[in-house]
């Protein structure tokens, strides 16, 4: 059995290149489109039960409980989520992964997966979106990130190393609520990693508290400067990622300009948030919604509960054909809207495993 640390984890994760992240996009996309297929036949090789969880008052915290099984291995996630997340007291977890014969084969930090497997599967429409029309060659020159966690932050990671060529983005702005949250994680380590890894680009980042803060100083009435600010980095945006629980819209669609753009929404993952308005989660066309799991968001997507979407809006992007040209062409937003699955978990998780084997990462425990 192998054991790989949250260290050892991060230290493979941050030594991923083009090449091996394209390997794990694929192994992903092929995972999905299995599960979207089983929808429609007897034939069921992924079993996914509901998952079940514990909430402790004493600690302030609700344990949960997920597992899996596809046709090579099976999976078990735990993980502890506190009632107030800090970036010292945040998710904790395990992935056990065990064969089909019941091996404990390995034992993986369950928080930086989740995170990393939920931007990765953003990355499935992203990488297909063309952006600003073939005269710009579909190019994502602006991205704009909403969050301060690890989902922004492998959302910022993957975006660059998935595109054909890092310089294709020619900016990223991350956007938080809290300034100390975006100090502590992103303004203070991924944003001085990134500008030694990619010299080209251009990074900002900034909170509403900052900026509302600063005007009340200066006490300076008229428009707002948060939304000022944000309405002008929405305008020149081509990819918008949101990965925050929030309870209301981070933005609506009136402070969208006329420009197709590619929207991912993986932050909410209760009926009570929303972190788009129902008008901008509708602006694909038809009204058209990609998600991962339709069952699972019609169930736990708070935008789409919310938007009161039919199921008939939903397309899962394992129904999708991306061996043809043409993926996400047409008029319209792209608009996907995650909230997670251990089929993900598993694939990417068992995929990792065999590069920390290759790599000589993680702890060998004999007598499993």
């Amino acid at each position: 059995m192998l054991a790989v640390s949250e260290k050892d984890l991060t230290k493979l994760l941050h030594s991923l290149n083009h090449t091996k992240c394209c390997h794990l996009l694929q192994n992903l996309s092929t995972a999905l489109a299995a599960f979207s297929a089983q929808r429609k036949t007897a034939d069921i090789n992924i079993h996914q039960p509901a998952r079940t969880s514990i909430v402790s008052e004493k600690w302030s915290s609700t344990t949960l409980f997920m597992p899996v099984s596809d046709h090579a291995s099976t999976g078990f996630k735990v993980v502890t989520v506190p009632k107030v997340s800090t970036p010292t007291n945040g998710i904790r977890g395990v992935i056990n992964l065990l064969s089909p014969e019941g091996r404990l084969e390995g034992v993986m930090s369950a928080a930086e997966i989740t995170a990393f497997r939920t931007a990765l599967a953003s990355m499935i429409p992203f990488t297909r979106f063309r952006a600003g029309g073939l005269s710009e060659g579909g190019k994502k020159k602006r991205v704009l990130i909403f969050g301060s966690g690890k989902q922004a932050e492998w959302h910022a990671r993957l975006a660059l190393l998935t595109v054909p060529n890092p310089t294709d983005i020619e900016g990223i702005t991350f956007v938080n609520r809290s300034q100390q949250r975006l100090e502590e994680s992103i303004s203070s380590t991924l944003v001085p990693d990134l500008r030694a890894r990619y010299p080209h680009l251009e990074i900002n980042a900034y909170s509403r508290e900052e900026l509302e803060q600063q005007q009340q100083e200066q006490e300076e009435g008229g428009e707002d400067a948060y939304k000022t600010r944000l309405r002008a980095d929405l305008a020149s945006s081509d990819a918008i990622f949101c990965c925050t629980p929030s309870t209301e819209p981070l933005f609506i669609y009136d402070d969208l300009t006329p420009k197709r753009r590619y929207i991912s929404l993986i932050g909410s993952y209760k009926p009570h948030m929303q972190e788009v308005d129902s008008k901008t989660l509708l602006s694909g066309n038809n009204g058209l919604i990609y998600v991962d799991s339709v069952e699972a968001c019609m169930e736990e997507a708070g935008e789409l509960i919310i938007a009161k979407v039919d199921e008939k809006q939903l397309i899962e992007l394992g129904e999708l054909d991306f061996s043809t040209a043409g993926s996400f062409e047409g008029e319209g937003n792209v608009v996907f809207k995650c909230v997670g699955m251990g089929i993900m978990d598993l694939v990417i998780a068992r995929s990792l495993l065999g590069m920390a084997r290759e790599q000589g990462l993680g702890t060998v425990v004999e007598g499993f």
